[in-house]
C-alpha cells in the first residue's frame, strides 16, 4: 500500500516537462501603414503593443517586387515597433519575425500607405506547393521540391534570386512541372556570411502567380 501511495505522489511530477517558449509571431491586425509616407520609396510600418512576439525580436521585411536590400526593424519591450521599409507603394512584401535562431513562418502581404494590410493573393490558390524557406551552405547546392497539385501543367517563367549580384544563385531549374509531378530547383551559396534573400519563382501558366522562398545562408 505504501508503494502504491508513493507512485501516485511521484508520477504527476515525473510527467512534467520544461515549458517551451512560443515561436516568434506577428499579429498583422496590430500593424498599420500610416500616412504620410516618410519619404520617396519608403513605407512606414507601425506595430502596436503585442504586434511582435517575443518582445525584442526583429521584423525582417523585403520587397518581393523590387531589389532594395531587406531591412530588420527592432521591436520594443512591449512588442511594438516603428520603422521604414524600402519599396514602392502597393508592392508585395515578405514579413518574418526573427528572434535569434528562431523564425516565424513568412507572411506575404501587400503594403499600401494608409490602407489595411492584406495577404498577397495567389491566382493558383496554393495548389503549387513548396516550402517557404531553404537553408543553403557553401558545401553543396541545396534543392527545394515543388509539387504541382493544380490539375494542369504549370509553366515557369523567370526563376531567380531577387537581387543581383548575390552570394546565392540558381544552379538548375525546370521550365515546367507536369500535373501531379514534383520538380526540384537547386540553389548554391558562393560566399559567407550571406544576408537572407528571396528566391522568386514566376508562374506563367495556367495563371500568372509568384512563389517566394526565403534563402538562409547556413554554416557548412
Amino acid at each position: 500500500m505504501r508503494l502504491a501511495t508513493l507512485l501516485l505522489f511521484v508520477l504527476p511530477f515525473a510527467c512534467t516537462g520544461t515549458p517551451q517558449p512560443d515561436p516568434p509571431n506577428i499579429e498583422l491586425p496590430r500593424v498599420t501603414t500610416p500616412l504620410p509616407p516618410r519619404g520617396i520609396g519608403e513605407i512606414r510600418l507601425l506595430g502596436g503593443p503585442g504586434a511582435i512576439s517575443p518582445p525584442g525580436a526583429g521584423l525582417w521585411a523585403v520587397d518581393l517586387d523590387g531589389d532594395a536590400p531587406p531591412v530588420t526593424l527592432p521591436s520594443a519591450a512591449d512588442g511594438s515597433f516603428d520603422g521604414n521599409v524600402v519599396g514602392a507603394d502597393g508592392d508585395a512584401f515578405r514579413l518574418q519575425v526573427v528572434a535569434g535562431d528562431a523564425r516565424s513562418e513568412p507572411v506575404d502581404v501587400v503594403l499600401a500607405v494608409g490602407s489595411p494590410i492584406v495577404p498577397l493573393a495567389h491566382a493558383l490558390g496554393g495548389c503549387l506547393r513548396a516550402p517557404l524557406e531553404l537553408e543553403v551552405s557553401t558545401t553543396a547546392p541545396a534543392s527545394v521540391a515543388i509539387t504541382n497539385a493544380c490539375g494542369a501543367d504549370v509553366v515557369l517563367g523567370a526563376v531567380r534570386v531577387r537581387t543581383s549580384p548575390s552570394p546565392f544563385s540558381v544552379v538548375t531549374s525546370p521550365t515546367s512541372i507536369a500535373a501531379g509531378e514534383t520538380a526540384e530547383i537547386s540553389v548554391e551559396l558562393t560566399a559567407e556570411p550571406a544576408t537572407d534573400e528571396v528566391l522568386r519563382i514566376e508562374i506563367v501558366s495556367p495563371a500568372a502567380d509568384l512563389l517566394a522562398i526565403t534563402l538562409i545562408g547556413g554554416s557548412p
